[in-house]
Formats: C-alpha cells, structure tokens, sequence
C-alpha cells in the first residue's frame, strides 16, 4: 500500500501488481472516497487497489499550482 502525496506523484512511475501496467501516478483512476478526505487510487486498465492519497491542504494545491503554472 503505498500513500501518494499531491503534486508529487503525478510524474512518478507506478505499477500495477495485478495486471503489470506501468504508467505514471497521474493515469490513476480514483475507486473509492473515505469521509476521511482519502482518495483510494486504482489502476487505469484493472481497477486494482494501488495506494491512496489524501486531499491537498491548500498549501499543497497552491505550490502545485505555482510549480505547473495552472
């Protein structure tokens, strides 16, 4: 189980256990929200569990901003 952080595993390479896709944290798909303000993240192709993330703090969100220049 790994815990991503936002605004940093988006450029990261990740893979799948179950299927063996290797992509980059940003092609995960969200399977699950936690009341808890966590996202669980899955493979693009099979869904399967592959970490989870939690919301951005708002410092978080404005560095990714500044950083991507969105």
């Amino acid at each position: 189980m790994a815990g991503f952080i936002f605004g940093e595993f988006e450029e990261e390479k990740v893979a799948c256990p179950s299927c063996k896709w290797i992509g980059l944290g940003k092609d995960l798909k969200p399977i699950e929200f936690h009341e808890s303000l966590i996202f669980d993240l899955g493979c693009p192709i099979c869904m399967e569990y592959i970490g989870f993330m939690s919301c951005p703090i708002t410092e978080q969100y404005e560095a990714f901003k500044k950083r991507t220049n969105s």
